[in-house]
């Protein structure tokens, strides 16, 4: 417990650094909100994970896109945390998830 203590002071400190350097949002921002709601999903902090990783999958939609992977993989544990709120919101992430795998599919993998 004292690891996942200690591992968010850094996040939230490694946030804060980032903001600095590059405004509210960036790609690098994105990723410490993603792992920032990583750690508290951990935790049991639902609320915080979600407020992260919200946070990061719309800064991911902005800089890197809809359709990449990494929005995609935030979107997946987004819902995951939704699921666990029980909240209705959980089958569109977990559909955008899938939605943009199946993009990023091979022509093997789609007739497997």
């Amino acid at each position: 417990k004292a690891d996942l203590e200690a591992s968010v002071e850094h996040f939230e400190k490694a946030l804060e650094m980032a903001k600095q350097c590059d405004g509210e949002q960036s790609e690098r921002i994105a990723t410490i909100e993603d792992n920032l709601g990583m750690q508290y999903a951990l935790r049991h902090e639902l609320i915080q994970s979600k407020t992260h990783f919200s946070s990061a999958y719309r800064i991911y939609e902005q800089t890197i896109g809809r359709d990449h992977i990494v929005t995609s993989e935030c979107a997946f544990r987004l819902g995951g945390v939704l699921e666990e709120l029980e909240m209705d919101l959980a089958l569109d992430f977990y559909n955008e998830a899938l939605r943009v795998r199946q993009l990023h599919m091979n022509d093997d993998q789609k007739s497997a």
